[in-house]
């Protein structure tokens, strides 16, 4: 049985808080629609990291081998900041095809050590590039729901150890479905939940409107958030990474969103939409 507690509440607008939890520096960094935010790993010290060029941010990401945050603007940018805030400045801009069509970051994820940054746009490309936006290159196309809305619940999640990257797919209004491929886009693969069952296979009902994604690589465990639709609740869930041994280890009747995981401190850290004005960041171990 996990424990949850309530880490920190906080007023939002209509983007979703996401979670990063930075282990080394056991910090972990959430948004709000104007501001990233950074709290101890027990929500104490609670520090208005940046403030300048966040709008609607959709993801966020710390860096702390090169002491960098980066995070996934809701208009048409992705940024980084000095950890303390200072020196924002622009990765990387997006297309414009027209003032109702407007590509942009929703998922951002660091591999420090490579110096590589990652990011899932709404019109469904997986790109990479240098820290500093440099050498950007389209690593896949990932399919996108028939209404595009809909595309902007997603997640993505890097495996750096095995040199996986993850991501999930809505599919119509509620199902969804995992894929994964190594790190440069190569042998895309799409998860199987049923390991007696070939591919392709049908997605389990249970599976429905993914959201959030985060890999404990040493265990071999992939989370994930299921957002709550009609009768159905909000759920936080694992599996191994090959999809088997799927179990749930939070439900409520309100919306987690991010998720992330720190294996060191046996705790997950995940934001909660809730029906009332504001936000959740909940911890869990």
């Amino acid at each position: 049985m996990l424990n949850c507690g309530l880490l920190k509440s906080f007023a939002m607008g209509v983007a979703a808080a996401m979670v990063s939890m930075a282990e080394a520096g056991e910090k972990v960094y959430w948004t709000t629609p104007t501001t990233i935010y950074r709290a101890n790993a027990d929500g104490s010290d609670v520090f208005a990291a940046v403030r300048p060029h966040v709008l609607y941010p959709q993801d966020v990401a710390a860096d702390l081998l090169h002491g960098k945050v980066y995070w996934a603007n809701g208009d048409n940018s992705l940024f980084r900041a000095n950890l303390d805030g200072s020196e924002t400045e622009a990765v990387a801009s997006f297309a414009v095809v027209n003032p109702f069509n407007v590509d942009r970051p929703l998922n951002v994820d660091v591999d420090a050590a490579a110096g590589k940054v990652y990011w899932r746009t709404f019109h469904g490309l997986l790109e990479r590039a240098d820290l500093d936006g440099a050498n950007r290159v389209t690593l896949h196309t990932i399919p996108v729901p028939s209404d595009s809305y809909l595309a902007s619940f997603t997640g993505l999640a890097l495996d750096l150890a095995a040199g996986k990257v993850y991501w999930s797919v809505w599919i119509g209004n509620t199902d969804g479905y995992f894929q994964r491929a190594n790190l440069d886009g190569s042998n895309v693969e799409t998860i199987n939940f049923f390991s007696s069952d070939p591919l392709p296979q049908p997605i389990p009902s249970d599976v429905y409107r993914p959201g959030g994604m985060a890999v404990d690589s040493a265990a071999g465990k992939l989370y994930w958030t299921q957002y709550t639709h009609d009768a159905r609740p909000g759920r936080v869930r694992r599996a191994n990474v090959d999809g088997t041994n799927r179990e749930d280890l939070v439900t409520i009747f309100d919306t987690p969103e991010a998720i992330d995981v720190d294996p060191s401190g046996g705790l997950m850290y995940f934001s909660v939409t809730t029906q009332y004005p504001g936000g959740l960041v909940d911890r869990s171990g």
